[in-house]
């Protein structure tokens, strides 16, 4: 200042405000000189100033207007300096030229090729580009051409130098886009010298071309950018010798590790003083956005410039670079290049070479990536060819494919999921693949790139311009942002478009752990035949789908945890050989030549087939037995390898079999088709010899250790062999096992010998046979008798126990050699062992024996000994002992003065002797019902004649004459019991009329003659006799015709309805008439009358009476035409408005509105109509306490006590975790949402739907509940003519015409009750008027009249059904009667002829029967009640026989759903057809089921599947209703209101586990449910099960109604007659539900609903899920904080985070599978398990070297964090896939709250758990129902962390502001990393 220097400031912020004073000119004058004030810190100090002295500050625009305060720049004079103030005119015509192809170079058109329109800035596609840059570059290449450029040269020489000197510093990806654009004349020609001429490619060789280009010695400055990674001291020892004998090994150094100018400066002079010769110094930086790093930067320059200029160089050359690293930002980032002067500026994309991927990018650009993948591709036709003289030039490929692909394998593995979780193989696979894709000369990997190069074909062929990706990723901002340079773009982008295809491939191959093959050591034809499948696309498809799901690797081979399938692809062969099997029997047979031999003959013409006849003998012999073994495991499935051992064995034995029978038989080596024809034939047997194995593992053993085990037999005799081990054993054990448990053996056995028994196959091996059935008939024998009267003898008699136990082996000893109980003499062995035990007992229980009363030869009653000891019955020995004979009756010894009383000791011995004779009883009958009468052949005559004969009893009396009397009894070998009337049964005829009638006519005749000859029965009793063998006969044809004939065939005329019923009202009988030609004056008179009648008091009343008269009720008029049709139901509707109308009781008052005011019943819950049974399973006894939770995929479950979960398991539905830890839910494991899904109104849709339906869903009976709905309907029928609009309302969905609707329903209803009940029309219609007559009753009851809800509905119906209709179904029979004969005596109907049929003796027609005839008499001809399943439930109700026999009871309610567990394996057939067809592939096709049947299937293919889909669609439309209201899925709502047909999407078929899919799910799941219901309750402890990828039709509950329960059902419906009485029907309850259970539901195994074939489609990855199941597999720990620090601090730049979090990604979703142990490096699993080392970025492996595997939950959660921060610092939005309803502003008032909670808050931790929040819940689509906008933030954050235990939950407590809402969710996470960044930066 003094000396009056100029003064220029640069750079000095801090000091200018010092200088305030002198900027403002603000001086004092004193003595003529000038001072001024300066401000030194504290002090300020008063300094002259020279008139000559000029103060300039240079300042960058930007820093003037953001950072200098206004005071200062007020006080400046100020001028605004631009480079193109200093050109001349020339130059700034150069720069406009310039600016102008700048402009056409940014603004590359790219949108014809579809690519979304992104706008590019100058500064996008020249690195540090500014408004001066163009001016700067003129200027500067303008100074350096002049000396060497003629004048008129200069400015075209400028503008095009000026041009490269941008192109240098331009992005590849702005090249290309270039490249593509159409508009830009030369664009090729610049791409090439980009690439070709200028360095781009690393800067190893910039560097190189630098040093060995420079001439003389030189000072180069050269400025860097690049979007890579910097050098590391690793990368030195490259660049030394790039540049050996030119320079110096380079010196690197990074700006970020000096603190002062100072230590920077010695480091550069050290530099130059170091060594001789030519010098290369690199200094290299991080380049933030921000003034202070630019200014840094710009120091450093300045600083080296000085060094180096101020030391004399001599004879060396100096080379200078500074790298700096940037970010890639929209729009550019603030860094400014081309400064001119001695600096050079340079952009150099990628800083490394790459080893993998061709340099030059242009040549992948005509390229699509399934040429760079195929082999061949040197030779591409086509299209391809342009793009393939280009790539020829490079050296080797243009990407190496191999090293891609190994990339590829930990990602692709990660992407499949395995069919059975705890086989997870993912480490193998990666071994076993990265081994295979290594070696070079390998088949695989050629395979493996022919078959990837297909799959990406086919994609490409469904895509836009697919040589365009190149462009579409030049294109795409977000993905060279994480990828960092354009070249790892590229890599990255082909790595992603590989890896699912690569993956579909893997689960394909790697099926039943395929891949094993490869690497176990094995013959040479397993690798060969491996490799032929492999390559063979047309055998082996791989389905085409696409990215970004899980694919599941299916797997049905699970014997155990370590084999897979024995021969290559076995699977795959099996479904080739299988579908090659239908076409074979499809071909028609011309040549009468046999199906088998077609199918050997078609398969061995295949490929493979050629391909195994090449084969050598002893290779063939291997590759036979391999097959078989997988074969038995895919078909028929195993639990052990002994197991499997066995069924290998046999199944080669019936190959033997079954090739002995053909011609071709002698080949030595049969074909593989053999298999599938021995399995066909043998099928069931083998399926049986399975059942075996695994009711009796233990048989096993016994097997394997037989001599000759091992060596197939010419026939199959294992499965016999099994048997009779079984059988052995059981009998074996029989004294020592505990019977219920030798019992439950034996009857798990049952079915599968007993089938094996029957088997026509095995009579050939007669020996064997008999052996075999001698055995079990003993085993099954004794089972009965131990079933009957062993078991529970311990606890009723204790004592009798081991005799009991040793008559069970008197009665094995019965059954010796070839005997069976239908030879005589067995069964009189059987007889008299069971005598003799039982007389055995009967004289242990008293002294001198238990005998029948002498006097009356009934078992004493009442018993009286005698001194003699001889019993009698105290009222007979009474009668006997008069004065003149006191004696004892039977040996007449003098009876003195006795006290007759009765003895207590005897009485308990008799009933005793009764109970234990009851028991031998029972199994008398069985065993002649289950034994002597089995299978289709009579027993012996003699046998039956003994029987017979146990029918009567001969005994003759004490006194007066000898003749001897005859008695009849029960079929009992026992005599004790006599009938006292005679009474004649019909048991031994049912059993005889089992077989056809010929077979047995004698025997029913001499029964006969016995009868009558024995003269038991008067002489008019015969006629009943008769009946009664007419009975047996007629039912013995309905149950063998049933299912012959359309009508049933009767022998006996059948006489349907009679049109008049009779009504009744009141109690009172009245004939309900209407007369069809009243006159005029009649009808006046009526009417006159009912207007004057007191009794019709009412208008309503009158009115109706009147419509009576005048036949003017709507709707339902009567027309003498068609009355018989709808008489019935008008008498019904009729006499329902009487009722209605004149009764008194309150229950009417509901029904009363519905018939009279339907509008007030529009949102009332009808009576009968269904409900949700989930809402009545709430509110179930012992379940009412429970809380109610649903899975993931919304099955209920309960959780028990406090209602909280404590322990997690496993939906049973579906397998998704639930239940939780420490009363906290797992997440997806919410609590049940309490809505109620029944619905008001009129729901039951259209009556042919109900026809399919079961009637009850309520807890009463079916006849009650019908008879409910049948009035409800009615009155619904009244209201339809009263007011038919608001009646519409009520019906859903709506029909057009409500009344004919209703009379539908009314008939549907009729029709039900009619089966129901087992009557006529006419009586079922009697019996509902006897209902109505009852409801006029008064009935003192008060409830809701129009059912607002629920509950007040059931209400309702449970005291309609309680106090009106149970009381009048009781003694029902007696009541028609009673009505019939009235009805008989009313002189007004009876003369017509159909009534006296129907109710009375039909004789009056029958004038041609003979008189006095036994057999022609009219009963005969009378009308019988017809047999059905609903009959005998009713029958079962009014015996109130539920808990006698609750099996049935529940067997009957269900039954017409379980006739359709049959169809089962259809079901499951039909599913994994689709599934094998459609699962992992693309989305599947949204058609019909008919278009996908049209498609191209072949002709047994389609035929095939609508077979199944047939079955499907019928068992679905009678299910689902019950689906809907009872099935454990729950359906979403409308899913069950309609029909199916083959017009419904193709998606109902494909089992899913969300969407329509669930319909198919919920069927199969729903049809094993039922089974396995009904199987649970036979047998409680049954433990073993089958999967459904098994299920044979033996192991299934089926049968056919006609064929098998009707005729179950007839058999036991007993007939008998007493003397003088009349045919009495009784059904046998316990022996009907004891048949039930041995012939439908014994023996059947449970079945799991682990395997039901389901499509997998779980789109993205669920961190959720995926979470837990790491925290399950190992323990979690938060990331300590010195750690996130060191990662913070290492990973800087946004592609380091990218990479860091995907590789955590790929750890967690492996770490999810297999688990590991918790304390192990991160580094070490990356590099040694998933061998990932040399893939991953060192830099990234180095960030994470302190992580251990406990920590990966902890570092995706602080990764995934950090990726968004760093995309909000590169201006983009990380959430732009949440809904915007979370996005609003915070208002400035929030604002200033927020900002006051992250002060004091853990600031890092709550932007970690709400960015985690934001993540994993509000991006889920329906989000915005599960967290709503409007809740509070904090109150929806705390739940989440207390979930977690964080520490953050008490602080957000107490301090988070509660006027954050979650709509604020995305706004405050952003303020929060706002605040942390400056923060951070102040």
């Amino acid at each position: 200042m003094e000396t009056g220097q100029m003064v220029v400031l640069l750079n000095l912020q801090n000091l200018y405000e010092s200088l305030y004073d002198a900027l403002n000119q603000y001086y004092v004058y004193l003595a003529g000189q000038k001072y001024v004030d300066l401000g030194l810190g504290t002090h300020r100090v008063k300094c002259r100033v020279h008139p000559n002295f000029r103060l300039i500050v240079i300042e960058e625009k930007d820093v003037v207007y953001k950072h200098f305060p206004i005071p200062l720049i007020n006080r400046l004079e100020k001028h605004y300096l631009d480079i193109s103030t200093v050109l001349d005119k020339g130059q700034r015509e150069t720069v406009k030229a310039l600016k102008k192809w700048v402009c056409e170079f940014t603004a590359a058109n790219t949108e014809e090729h579809f690519m979304s329109k992104q706008k590019y800035s100058p500064s996008d596609v020249f690195v540090g580009y500014h408004s001066n840059t163009c001016a700067s570059v003129v200027l500067q290449t303008t100074e350096r051409l002049k000396p060497v450029c003629p004048p008129s040269e200069l400015m075209s020489c400028v503008k095009r130098e000026a041009q490269l000197a941008l192109l240098n510093c331009a992005t590849p990806d702005s090249v290309i886009r270039l490249c593509n654009s159409m508009g830009l004349f030369m664009a090729d020609s610049l791409a090439n010298i980009y690439f070709k001429q200028q360095q781009h490619t690393s800067f190893a060789d910039f560097l190189r071309a630098h040093v060995h280009a420079g001439s003389g010695y030189q000072t180069v400055f050269t400025e860097v950018t690049t979007f890579s990674r910097l050098l590391t001291s690793a990368d030195a020892a490259c660049l030394e010798r790039e540049v050996q004998g030119k320079a110096q090994r380079p010196q690197i150094l990074f700006l970020q590790q000096f603190d002062t100018e100072y230590s920077f400066l010695k480091s550069i002079r050290d530099f130059l003083d170091a060594t001789s010769g030519n010098k290369v110094l690199i200094i290299q930086t991080d380049f933030e956005d921000g003034s202070q790093n630019a200014q840094l930067i710009a120091s450093a320059k300045y600083t080296v410039v000085n060094e180096i200029n101020k030391v004399d160089l001599g004879e060396v050359s100096v080379f200078v670079y500074f790298i700096m690293k940037l970010s890639r930002v929209e729009g550019g980032m603030s860094y400014v290049g081309f400064h001119g002067g001695l600096w050079q500026s340079v952009h150099i994309d990628d800083l490394r070479r790459s080893k993998d991927m061709i340099s030059d990018m242009t040549a992948l650009q005509n390229v699509t990536i399934s040429q760079i993948f195929c082999e061949d591709s040197g030779r591409t036709k086509g299209d391809g060819e342009k793009g393939r003289c280009e790539a020829e030039h490079y050296e080797g490929e243009i990407l190496d494919t191999t090293v891609l692909l190994r990339t590829c394998v930990q990602s692709a593995v990660g992407m499949l999921r395995d069919q059975n979780e705890d086989l997870s193989r993912s480490r193998k696979r990666i071994k076993i693949l990265l081994g295979l894709l290594s070696k070079e000369d390998a088949s695989f990997l050629k395979i493996t790139k022919a078959r990837l190069s297909n799959l990406l074909k086919k994609q490409e062929e469904n895509s836009l311009y697919p040589k365009n990706w190149v462009l579409r990723e030049a294109s795409n901002l977000s993905a060279l942002q994480e990828a960092g340079t354009f070249r790892h773009t590229l890599w990255k982008r082909v790595q992603n478009v590989i890896t699912p295809f690569l993956a579909l491939l893997i689960a394909v191959i790697d099926r039943n752990g395929n891949l094993e093959l490869l690497v176990r050591p094995a013959a040479e034809w397993v690798t060969n035949l491996w490799m032929f499948i492999f390559s063979d696309t047309k055998l082996l498809t791989v389905p085409y789908g696409s990215s970004r799901r899980i694919i599941l690797v299916q797997n049905n081979m699970v014997v155990s945890a370590d084999t897979g399938n024995e021969m290559p692809f076995s699977w795959r062969i099996k479904e080739y050989l299988d579908e090659m099997w239908l076409e074979a029997q499809y071909i028609q047979n011309t040549e009468g030549e046999n199906q088998a031999e077609k199918f050997v003959d078609i398969f061995q013409k295949t490929a493979l087939g050629k391909f195994i006849s090449a084969l050598t003998e002893e290779e063939r012999q291997m590759l036979f037995q391999c097959y078989i073994t997988d074969f038995i495991v895919l078909a028929i499935g195993v639990s052990s390898l002994e197991e499997l051992q066995c069924l290998r064995i046999a199944f080669l034995s019936c190959i033997e079999e079954c090739k002995a029978t053909s011609p071709r038989g002698e080949e030595i080596v049969p074909s593989l088709p053999w298999v599938h024809l021995g399995y066909n034939q043998f099928k069931s047997r083998l399926q049986n010899f399975s059942r075996i194995l695994a009711v009796h593992p233990r048989v096993v053993d016994y097997l394997i250790n037989q001599e000759g085990y091992g060596i197939p037999q010419s026939e199959m005799v294992l499965d016999v062999l099994a048997a009779m081990v079984c059988a052995e054993e059981l009998e074996s054990q029989v004294q020592t096992a505990h019977p219920e448990i030798w019992l439950q053996k034996v009857k798990n056995l049952c079915m599968p010998i007993e089938f094996l028994c029957k088997e026509t196959d095995l009579q050939r091996s007669g020996k064997v046979r008999g052996v075999r059935r001698v055995c079990w008939n003993r085993v099954f024998s004794m089972s009965l008798f131990v079933e009957h009267v062993l078991f529970g003898i311990n606890t009723l008699m204790p004592e009798f126990e081991n005799l009991v136990k040793k008559y069970t082996l008197h009665l094995a000893e019965c059954f010796q050699h070839d005997s069976d109980m239908k030879t005589h003499p067995t069964f009189v062995a059987v007889m008299k062992v069971l005598r003799q035990c039982k007389d055995d007992v009967s004289n242990r229980l008293y002294r001198y024996g238990v005998k029948s009363c002498p006097i009356c030869l009934g078992e004493p009653k009442d018993p009286v000994c005698l001194p003699c000891y001889h019993v009698f019955c105290q009222k007979c020995i009474r009668m006997w002992l008069v004065p003149a004979q006191m004696h004892c009756p039977y040996c007449r010894v003098a009876v003195e003065d006795v006290h007759l009383n009765v003895s207590v000791e005897l009485r308990d011995a008799i009933a005793r002797n009764a109970l234990f004779r009851q028991r031998c009883n029972n199994f008398f009958i069985d065993v002649v019902t289950t034994m002597c009468f089995k299978d289709n052949e009579p027993p012996e005559a003699e046998v039956i004649q003994e029987l017979l004969n146990l029918l009567f009893v001969h005994r003759s009396l004490l006194t007066g004459s000898d003749q001897p009397a005859i008695y009849t009894k029960f079929l009992s070998p026992f005599n004790d019991e006599v009938d006292e009337i005679p009474i004649i049964r019909s048991v031994m005829l049912k059993l005889l009329l089992k077989y056809s009638f010929n077979e047995v006519k004698n025997d029913v005749q001499r029964y006969l003659s016995q009868v009558e000859h024995n003269q038991i029965l008067e002489k008019n009793d015969k006629k009943e006799l008769y009946l009664l063998f007419v009975n047996c006969l007629e039912v013995r044809v309905l149950g063998r015709f049933e299912s012959l004939v359309e009508e049933p065939f009767v022998l006996l005329p059948q006489i349907q309805l009679c049109p008049d019923s009779p009504l009744q009202f009141g109690g009172q009988y009245h004939a309900g008439f209407i007369s069809f030609n009243m006159c005029f004056q009649q009808t006046d008179v009526m009417t006159k009358f009912i207007q004057n009648s007191e009794v019709l008091n009412s208008p309503d009343l009158q009115h109706f009476a009147a419509s009576l008269v005048m036949n003017a009720l709507p709707s339902l008029t009567v027309d003498p035409q068609s009355f018989s049709h709808s008489g019935a139901l008008i008498e019904m509707a009729v006499h329902t408005a009487a009722v209605l109308l004149c009764g008194q009781n309150p229950v009417l008052q509901p029904l009363r509105n519905l018939a009279f005011h339907p509008h007030t019943m529009e949102h009332s819950f009808l009576p009968t109509m269904p409900e949700d049974i989930m809402a009545q399973a709430r509110a179930w006894e012992g379940v009412a306490t429970l809380r109610w939770y649903t899975c993931p995929n919304g099955h209920p479950c309960t959780v028990g006590e406090c209602g909280l979960p404590m322990e997690t398991s496993h939906c049973p539905d579906c397998g998704a975790q639930v239940g939780g830890q420490l009363h906290k839910p797992l997440r997806g494991f919410q609590e049940f949402r309490n809505e109620d899904r029944t619905q008001t109104g009129h729901i039951l849709g259209d009556v042919q739907h109900r026809k399919t339906m079961g009637v009850s869903d309520r807890a009463m009976s079916p006849v009650v509940f019908v008879l409910i709905r049948l009035l409800t309907h009615l009155t619904m029928l009244l209201g339809a003519t009263k007011d038919p609009q608001s009646l519409q309302r009520i019906i859903k969905p709506p029909v057009h015409n409500s009344v004919s609707f209703l009379q539908q329903h009314i008939r549907e209803d009729l029709a039900q009750l009619t089966k129901i009940l087992g009557k006529s029309v006419d009586e079922t219609i009697t019996i509902f008027h006897l209902v109505l007559s009852r409801m006029a009753e008064y009935g003192p009851v008060r409830f809701d009249n129009v059912l607002s809800t629920k509950e007040k509905r059931n209400k309702w119906e449970e005291i309609v059904a309680n106090t009106i209709i149970v009381p009048e179904l009781e003694d029902l029979d007696k009541k028609i009667l009673k009505l019939n004969r009235q009805i008989q005596e009313d002189e007004r109907i009876s003369s017509n002829p159909i009534v006296k049929i129907v109710y009375g003796d039909p004789v009056t027609f029958l004038s041609q029967l003979p008189k006095d005839s036994h057999i022609h008499h009219s009963k005969m001809w009378s009308c019988r009640k017809r047999i059905s399943v609903e009959n005998l439930g009713h029958v079962v109700q009014q015996k109130n026989a539920k808990d006698t026999v609750p099996l049935l009871w529940k067997f009957l309610q269900k039954e017409t759903e379980l006739r359709l567990v049959k169809f089962l394996p259809e079901i499951l057939a039909l599913q994994r057809d689709l599934v094998r067809r459609f699962q992992n592939t693309a989305a599947v096709k949204h058609g019909s089921i008919r278009d996908f049947l049209k498609e191209s299937l072949s002709d047994v293919m389609r035929d095939l599947l609508q077979r199944r889909v047939n079955v499907f669609l019928s068992v679905w439309n009678k299910l689902r209703s019950s689906l809907d209201t009872n099935g454990e899925i729950k359906l979403p709502k409308g899913y069950c209101d309609a029909d199916l047909t083959l017009d419904s999407k193709l998606e109902v078929l494909l089992p899913r586990r969300q969407g329509l899919g669930l319909c198919s799910t919920a069927l199969a799941s729903y049809l094993i449910t039922l089974h396995n219901d009904f199987i649970h309750s036979v047998n409680k402890h049954i433990k073993e099960d089958d999967s459904p990828s098994e299920v044979a039709d033996l192991h299934l509950i089926s049968y056919e109604l006609e064929r098998d329960l009707i005729p179950l059902i007839l058999s036991n419906c007993q007939y008998s007659m007493e003397k003088g009485g009349e045919t009495l029907q009784d059904f046998d309850l316990e022996r009907i539900q004891q048949q039930v259970i041995s012939k439908f539901l014994q023996g059947k195994p449970l079945i799991t609903l682990k395997g039901i074939p389901t499509l997998v489609y779980r789109h993205d990855r669920n961190y959720e899920q995926m979470f837990n199941d790491v925290r399950n597999k190992l323990d979690q720990s938060p990331l300590p904080s010195s750690v996130m620090n060191m990662i913070s601090g290492e990973l800087q730049s946004y592609s380091d985070v990218c990479d860091a979090l995907s590789i955590t990604e790929i750890t967690l979703g492996f770490l999810a599978m297999a688990g590991e142990n918790a304390e192990m490096l991160l580094t070490d699993y990356i590099e040694n398990v998933l061998q990932m080392g040399d893939q991953t970025n060192p830099h990234v492996l180095q960030a994470l070297r302190r992580c251990h595997l406990k920590h990966n939950i902890a570092l995706w959660q602080f990764l995934s964090t950090r990726k968004s921060e760093q995309l909000l610092r590169l201006k983009r939005d990380p959430f732009v896939d949440i809904n915007t309803a979370y996005k609003a502003e915070l208002s400035p008032e929030i604002a200033k709250l927020l900002n006051t909670f992250l002060v004091h808050s853990r600031l890092e931790t709550f932007l970690q758990e709400l960015h985690e929040m934001i993540v994993l819940k509000l991006r889920r689509v329906q989000a915005v129902d599960e967290f709503r906008p409007i809740w509070s933030l904090k109150e929806s954050l705390i739940p989440y962390l207390d979930a977690k235990d964080s520490e953050l939950a008490t602080e957000l407590q107490e301090l988070f502001p509660d006027t954050i809402l979650l709509c604020h969710a995305i706004a405050t996470w952003k303020a929060a990393v706002l605040f942390k960044r400056e923060h951070r930066e102040g």
